[in-house]
């Protein structure tokens, strides 16, 4: 753990705040924080597998969750199966004196058409709190959808990367002519404008979905 943390609020035109000293959490990004995570919920798979007989198939096994890290999904093939799994889960956060953040938990339902499989109003509940549906989810650093399309995750990592070439570019534009020569900075900046998109279209092959 930590001897001592101490930080500053930055205010953006003001300057900073007085130094105080941090008595709870980890620091962002953190090596401590997936440790602690995997010190204190150990033994969640096994809690959950016991109470509950897992449904979802991986390669060869049946699986109710998977763990990577300081992250967790919960796996179910119907939503009654995953509400139980959700209850068995804030059973064990209990038992453990373990508070969830509930902001941070999100719900999404996977099938073939892309489309939720769910009864009209249906509604996923952890110790009576809404849990958000979504249609567009990130984990590991892979964004999601129901159908399991890559589409979505190449387009957003495409964005990035003209996003992160154009700031590369106009730092040398602006480095290479003076601010009276902005025509000229405009007309290489066209030139190299679908750079990034059209590189990553034609050098990266991708399935059109994710194989389970």
């Amino acid at each position: 753990m930590y001897g001592s943390t101490k930080a500053v609020v930055r205010v953006f035109g003001k300057g900073d705040s007085r130094i105080f000293e941090q008595t709870r959490g980890v620091k962002q990004g953190s090596a401590l924080s997936p440790r602690l995570f995997g010190i204190l919920v150990n033994d969640i798979v096994e809690f959950l597998e016991k109470r509950w007989a897992p449904t979802v198939e991986l390669g060869n096994r049946m699986i109710s969750a998977v763990l990577f890290a300081d992250d967790m999904a919960l796996e179910a093939k119907t939503a009654r199966e995953l509400q139980i799994l959700i209850d068995l889960m804030a059973e064990y956060l209990e038992s453990k004196k373990l508070r969830l953040n509930l902001g941070t938990m999100e719900i999404m339902i996977f099938n073939k058409g892309g489309r939720r499989n769910l009864v009209e109003n249906e509604k996923f509940r952890f110790k009576g709190q809404e849990i958000k549906v979504v249609e567009k989810a990130k984990y590991l650093g892979f964004t999601l959808t129901p159908n399991c399309s890559w589409k979505e995750h190449v387009s957003e990592m495409s964005k990035r990367g003209e996003a992160a070439v154009g700031a590369i570019l106009l730092a040398i534009v602006q480095n290479w002519y003076q601010p009276e020569s902005f025509i000229i900075k405009k007309d290489i900046m066209q030139k190299v404008k679908d750079f990034p998109t059209a590189h990553i279209q034609l050098s990266v092959n991708f399935p059109d979905k994710l194989e389970s």
